[in-house]
């Protein structure tokens, strides 16, 4: 049944998403969050791998532990200004989204948050976080032209197996299963201070 879901209409009073509520609708191409969702539950739209066109409203405050795990279709990812909990692997594995903002309003980022999200380059940090939880960026694969010394000096505030470990890890990653030389590769982190 769930692999035949192609499109979902929530009601507009809908205040969360349950845990596992859509897991697995591997079909489901198009989520519009209705305005007055505060949460999604873990692994709520685990396994949505058509999911394109992701709207998380303008009132959501928790994301929950996987919940967009392999929603690998997701190609622009807004995340709303009222947002304050990323829960653990909750955007694991989503290999399309290219750009990531964390809004001012984001106070606890779960670990492996966005690990895997391979097709990330480009990371804006407005929050006034002081540390990021370890994986969170594992295993990125980024495209190029800065040296590593260039990334690490913008990434002061975040703690080093947060991210640089990551992106070492990532050209460890790229290395082995590419088979060419390890090249440098720009990830770009703007941290607001």
């Amino acid at each position: 049944f769930r692999q035949a879901i192609t499109s979902v209409v929530l009601p507009s009073g809908l205040t969360s998403v349950g845990s596992h509520a859509f897991y697995g609708c591997e079909q489901l191409t198009v989520l519009d969050l209705p305005e007055n969702v505060r949460s999604v539950g873990e692994y709520a739209f685990a396994g949505c791998r058509q999911m394109q066109l992701l709207d998380l409203g303008s009132s959501l405050e928790t994301i929950g532990t996987g919940a967009f795990y392999s929603c690998r279709a997701i190609a622009a990812l807004r995340l709303p200004g009222t947002l304050k909990t990323i829960g653990s692997e909750a955007f694991y594995d989503c290999t399309g989204i290219t750009t990531l903002t964390l809004p001012s309003s984001v106070t606890d980022v779960g670990s492996a948050a966005f690990a895997y999200c391979t097709g990330l380059i480009r990371v804006e940090i407005l929050s006034p976080l002081t540390r990021l939880p370890d994986w969170v960026f594992f295993i990125l694969v980024v495209r190029a032209l800065k040296p590593l010394s260039e990334v690490v000096s913008t990434a002061k505030l975040l703690e080093p197996l947060g991210i640089l470990l990551a992106v070492l890890y990532g050209f460890q990653w790229i290395f082995k299963v590419v088979g060419h030389p390890i090249q440098w590769y720009l990830f770009t982190v703007i941290v607001s201070v």
